[in-house]
């Protein structure tokens, strides 16, 4: 179990980083990873200004096969942002992260405002014989934390939630779950 959710996180970090991985994935299709396969667990930060709209695990079909995460964020401070850091963590302590950066003040979350406008790929309904060919149809695998970690806001301050993500990380080491 440990060893299957280190190579899905090795992969999922291979395959989210890619521009050309990204350019292709607006093609391609995808189905969601159903949450009795892996949970997706939405941290609950009640002070953070960013929150999660959405929080889900895809499994890419056909060529460039892969698993990715997709989130939508909302803005629901009174800043603009113009950095989020998002983490995404096993129960095994493995995971990956997403630095997400405005290049310009178009780019900015402003208050009340979603992240990403738009999401790449088409997802498509699954069905049992798409589950089982993708080895999704079978007992839970395990659990996926979305967790923002930090936000940047124009004026220069910033949310931190950086020492309990580490300690999130090194509890999930520590004591692994499996079934």
């Amino acid at each position: 179990m440990k060893q299957l959710l280190t190579i899905f996180a090795i992969v999922l970090a291979c395959v989210s980083g890619s521009a050309a991985t990204k350019q292709a994935r607006e093609k391609q299709r995808g189905i969601v990873v159903p949450a009795e396969t892996v949970l997706p667990v939405v941290a609950f930060q009640p002070e953070c200004p960013v929150r999660f709209e959405k929080a889900e695990t895809i499994q890419w079909l056909g060529e460039g096969r892969g698993v990715t995460h997709r989130y939508v964020l909302r803005n629901d401070g009174t800043k603009p942002v113009v950095a989020v850091k998002v983490v995404a963590i096993t129960q095994v302590g493995t995971g990956v992260g997403a630095d997400i950066r405005a290049h310009n003040r178009s780019e900015w979350i402003m208050p009340g405002e979603v992240w990403p406008r738009s999401l790449s790929g088409e997802i498509i309904p699954s069905t049992p014989k798409l589950l089982t060919d993708n080895h999704l149809d079978g007992s839970m695998q395990g659990i996926i934390v979305f967790m923002i970690v930090r936000v940047e806001f124009s004026d220069g301050t910033a949310y931190d939630n950086e020492r309990a993500n580490k300690r999130l990380e090194e509890l999930f080491q520590a004591n692994p779950c499996s079934h």
